[in-house]
């Protein structure tokens, strides 16, 4: 369902990709945020990137304190994603 998402604290941690997978009729969107404090659900922040209506990836090569994926628009999909990051 539409979902404003749950931010993830990175801490500078970077780069790292982000798998999304799932969207069968839907559109995700990746903010970012830089922000000391965990910043509202309700903040987006700044948009990473342009929103996803498919399956993708999208890189982070800058450091950002917080990350969330937020659905804004669904009709159908269980959609789920996955960070992997430089080891």
């Amino acid at each position: 369902a539409i979902n404003a998402g749950s931010w993830f604290a990175i801490s500078g941690f970077h780069p790292f990709t982000l798998h999304i997978k799932g969207i069968t009729n839907a559109t995700v969107r990746i903010h970012a945020s830089n922000e000391t404090v965990q910043p509202a659900s309700t903040d987006h922040a700044i948009q990473v990137g342009s929103p996803l209506t498919a399956d993708g990836l999208i890189a982070i090569t800058v450091p950002v304190n917080w990350i969330k994926a937020r659905v804004s628009a669904w009709v159908s999909g269980t959609i789920t994603v996955y960070l992997k990051g430089m080891q």
